[in-house]
């Protein structure tokens, strides 16, 4: 891939967190990008307290750090209503978005 990746993102918001909380009650980790000649993929483990709660995952791709990526070419556990769990997969059409 030509260009470099220098920032990626994974936001995650629930009903719960939108209210002042003392400690999280979800994380993310265990986040690796690789690509596979074809697509981006992006793995990750999503933890929350409860196993019922759902998230709101989304993603921002910058160039560089000043120029975000207008990258919308997104499968996989994306989007609302994801559920936590463990390697969670995302894919990214790099050549569909024009990278």
């Amino acid at each position: 891939m030509k260009t470099k990746v220098l920032l990626l993102m994974i936001y995650f918001l629930t009903g719960s967190l939108l209210f002042a909380q003392t400690s999280p009650r979800a994380t993310v980790t265990n986040v690796d990008v690789l690509y596979n000649n074809k697509d981006v993929e992006i793995t990750y483990d999503l933890k929350s307290e409860k196993t019922t709660d759902k998230f709101i995952i989304s993603i921002l791709i910058y160039k560089s750090p000043d120029t975000l990526i207008n990258a919308k070419s997104f499968s996989g556990e994306i989007g609302n209503n994801v559920n936590p769990g463990t390697s969670k997969k995302i894919y990214w059409n790099s050549t569909s978005d024009g990278i």
